[in-house]
């Protein structure tokens, strides 16, 4: 993760005030959003709920293991990917061609939606489309 231009260790996270997500370009150059905001397991609950609710998203796959959790949606044509990591993060990527687009509204409404939340983190998402 890179924080003012410096490449942090995920556990220095904590350490740290970060955005409420924040993009990633991977080494393939492929994009990743990372959800600041919400990092925990039980958080990917709700990062689900969310999707599903915000975006129509049909869960195509989902899984966990030991210390990691994935959750595949189908978004209109889009194969997008909620994933756990084990080291205390929430990522949203994408599988499909044209996925960037898709994972950066998700990235904007949840934003939008976790800073007008902040004083009331636990509520659940609203049911309005973004």
């Amino acid at each position: 993760m890179r924080f003012n231009g410096r490449l942090l260790p995920r556990h220095d996270r904590a350490l740290t005030a970060y955005p409420v997500v924040n993009e990633v370009t991977l080494s393939n150059g492929r994009l990743e959003v990372e959800v600041n905001a919400r990092p925990s397991w039980e958080d990917f609950d709700w990062l689900m709920t969310f999707i599903q609710t915000k975006f129509n998203a049909t869960v195509i796959a989902n899984g966990a293991g030991l210390d990691q959790r994935v959750c595949v949606f189908q978004i209109e044509d889009q194969k997008i990917n909620l994933f756990h990591d084990g080291w205390g993060i929430n990522a949203i990527s994408y599988e499909t061609r044209g996925g960037e687009a898709t994972v950066r509204r998700i990235a904007a409404a949840l934003a939008r939606e976790l800073t007008e939340a902040a004083p009331n983190a636990a509520k659940p998402p609203s049911q309005s489309h973004s």
